[in-house]
Formats: structure tokens, sequence, C-alpha cells
């Protein structure tokens, strides 16, 4: 039967520094295998404020803890003991192991200061961690508290137009590798991701679907004001820190839209990411308008082109003849290049639940254009301002031009290309090992430090 080792931090006033490593160290461990608490020799009355407000930055809530006392009662239940400034005043616990952090106090420095303490608590953490094999397995759940809904979290998002709730839910578990999937659309659903359900798990890497306001499974309130690229990346913000995700786990997969919302994201909070992965998009709609009229359409019969443009001079999308010519003409070529009644069921499901009430106001009704409010989105001039590691992933088939995409790769500091040569729009189901492989060798490159 196994024992839980108990790993006791302790300093003088169990206030700042024994906090956040007991809060580390039950964040990251097994708690079947350890846990932690602290103390201090001269308990202070709280917990410092800056102390509170840096590990809440990365999604660990200390507003309730409280100091207590360093008592020998206390100290002869740990097998471990960690001081951290209390020196002699420390007990001895016979039969523990000691050890002691030389980390400087906390209280009353700039919040800069404070957040290299918690760093480099938590490197010593997951150091001593990984030196007693505490880490959590893959498939437990112990400890957490989406436990009763198979993973599912529904995160209360502020807007301007009030409060509405996003789904997410949580696969596996891996404190150094967790990614965020922005799903395509506008409008669409998570479901186009779920063939990641094949491959993440072997790579031991936890995955977070989530639907976006006003997608399938998430709140859909009747605001248009609310489908708007800024407000989109505050709510990414907004799930981030309900789920806990930081500058040390944290990648951000967007495909398509949410690729271009991977971007604004990584332009303004870059530095809450470990990487960043953009798939099937382009840094510039205008750029990607162009692509459509010079090589997208010429490559089409001329007759049904020129009957799915007399559809839209009339503006009549809704009428069955536009999809029945854009189907095999445009989406089995440049969006999924399977015949469609082989087209695997998540991406039917996800095509199925689309809100078009999100999708036409910011994309436009046209398939082969845009029109809507991210008519003019263009961050090509800025993509060298986004330093994390980034991977960029094109097809040769995509409705996207890959030699755009390509050239993107180049402009990021720390920028790598994926070409998917047999895909297209959906490459992960029409050139799925290239693109899957290419993916998790890119973040298990990133946590490991190889370039």
């Amino acid at each position: 039967m196994s024992v839980t080792a108990t790993v006791l931090f302790a300093c003088v006033h169990n206030a700042g520094r024994s906090q956040m490593a007991a809060a580390w160290l039950n964040h990251l461990a097994n708690p079947a295998k350890a846990r932690a608490i602290s103390a201090g020799t001269a308990p202070g009355a709280a917990v410092h404020p800056e102390t509170i407000t840096v590990m809440g930055e990365v999604g660990i809530d200390l507003s309730a803890a409280k100091p207590q006392f360093l008592s020998e009662a206390l100290a002869s239940q740990s097998q471990y003991l960690i001081t951290m400034g209390c020196g002699d005043q420390c007990p001895v616990v016979p039969g523990a192991v000691r050890d002691d952090w030389p980390l400087p106090d906390p209280k009353g420095q700039a919040l800069d200061a404070v957040r290299a303490i918690r760093d480099d608590i938590r490197h010593r953490v997951e150091t001593m961690v990984a030196a007693n094999g505490w880490q959590p397995m893959y498939h437990d759940t112990t400890g957490r508290d989406d436990i009763l809904t198979g993973g599912v979290k529904m995160i209360p998002i502020t807007t301007p137009k009030g409060t509405f709730k996003v789904w997410t839910k949580r696969v596996g578990n891996n404190p150094k590798m967790k990614v965020l999937l922005l799903h395509g659309g506008p409008g669409l659903t998570h479901e186009g991701f779920e063939a990641l359900d094949s491959f993440f798990p072997g790579a031991e890497i936890e995955y977070y679907y989530y639907d976006q306001l006003g997608s399938y499974y998430s709140d859909q309130p009747n605001e248009p004001d609310l489908w708007d690229l800024p407000r989109f990346v505050e709510e990414v913000e907004q799930v981030r820190v309900a789920l806990g995700l930081n500058q040390d786990n944290f990648y951000l997969l967007g495909h398509s839209w949410g690729g271009l919302l991977g971007i604004e994201y990584a332009l303004k909070y870059q530095q809450n990411l470990k990487g960043l992965i953009i798939s099937n998009m382009m840094s510039s709609i205008p750029a990607y308008v162009e692509y459509a009229k010079k090589v997208l359409m010429p490559s089409m019969d001329p007759n049904v082109l020129a009957e799915v443009q007399a559809l839209e001079a009339t503006k009549d999308y809704a009428n069955p003849r536009y999809m029945e010519l854009l189907i095999p003409n445009h989406y089995q070529q440049h969006i999924l290049r399977m015949p469609p009644d082989q087209w695997p069921d998540p991406i039917n499901r996800a095509f199925k639940h689309l809100n078009q009430a999100v999708y036409i106001p910011m994309q436009g009704p046209s398939e082969l254009g845009a029109s809507g409010k991210l008519a003019t989105w263009d961050r090509s001039q800025d993509l060298s301002k986004v330093t994390v590691p980034t991977l960029v992933i094109g097809a040769k088939h995509d409705s996207m031009d890959p030699k755009h995409m390509k050239w993107m790769s180049e402009q990021f500091p720390k920028g790598r290309y994926l070409e998917c040569p047999e895909g297209s729009h959906f490459a992960l189901y029409d050139d799925q090992l290239n693109y899957t492989n290419g993916l998790i060798q890119f973040i298990t490159d990133v946590n490991t430090g190889t370039r």
C-alpha cells in the first residue's frame, strides 16, 4: 500500500514563500503520492497581498489561506521539511529529509520581484516532484474539481452585456503541457478537434476543448455587439485564468478563425503563453481574399464559378443550389478532401452546429471571400512581436495560401512551419499523420527546450 508523503514548508511568517511552495506542490504533485502543508515560527496575521496576487495570476487562489504556527507536533507529521529563512528557530524533525531554500522574503516587494520568487519556487517544487516520482498520472483525476462532470466546466465570462457561460472539457493530466483549443468559424464548435483524442493521450498532452461564446455548447446570447474580436480575446484570457493555465504549461492551438484569434491573443497576452500554434490561417484577410480571387476561383470550372457568383450577386446564399455547387467544387477540393459521404462525424456535427448569427456578421455569407467585421483584419506586420515559440501549420490544398503561411512562420522570431502535402483546410483529417506528428513534435520540443 502506497503512503502519501507530507512535505512541510517552513518560514518565519508563513505569509509568503512557504504558502507559495505548499500551493505549488499541491498543484503539481499527485495527491495520492504527496501533499504539502506550511507554517511559520512567528506567523503573520494574513498572507501577503502581493503573494495572493501573483499566485492568482497562475490560477492558484490563496485568498482563504491562513498563516499557522510551526509547532513540533505539526512538524512531526512530515517526512520532508523545507526551510525558507527560519534558521535555527525551525524544529528538528527526526527522520525527516531536510533542505533549505534560501529565498528572499516577498513582503513589500514589487510584483515583478514577487513573480520571480514565485517562479523560482515553482522550479524547485517541480524538481522535487520529479526526483521523488510524485508526478500525477495522465488519467489520474485525484483532487480535480471536474470529476463529476467528466472534465467539463462551464466557465462564467464577464462581458459588456452581462455574464454568460462557456463550455470547456479537460482531457488528461500533465502539469507541463496543456493545450487550449480554439475552434474555427466563428461560430463553429470544438467538435472539429475531436480527432486529437486518437493522438494527444498517447503523447500525454493535457488538452481542453472549448466552445466560444455563441457556439453550440456554450451560451448563445442574442447580443450582436458581443461578436467582436477584442471581446473574444478577453474571453480567451478569462478562460485561461479559470483553467489555471500559465506560461509554464499553456499552449494555444487555433484553427482557421481560431488561428486569427490566437494571433490576437498572443499580441496582447503572450506573457502567459508557453507556445502558440496557428493552424490553417493566414495573417491577413485581404491577402486571403486576393488568393481566393487569383487562385481558388480560377481553379473552378468556369460554368460553376459563374453560377456561384450569380447567386452571390443576388445574395441568394440560402438557395440549396449554392452549397450543391460549392461542396464538390470547393469544399471537397480545399476544405476537406474526402467525398462528402465519408466526412468524419466530428466535422459533420461541427458544421451542423454552426451558429450563423455569429459567423455571418464576422466572416460574411460568402464562402469565397470575406465581407464581415473581419474583412480588413491584417496582422502581417506585427508577427515579429510574438516572441514565444510558434508553429504555423499549412496545407498544399488549403483554402488559405500555403506560401503565405510558410512566410508567416519566418516572421516569428521562434517560428516553425509544418506543411501537410496531402491536406486541405481540415488537414487534421485529410493529412492526419503529418499534421499530428508535427504538432506533437513541436509541443514536446518546446517542453524540453529543443528547437
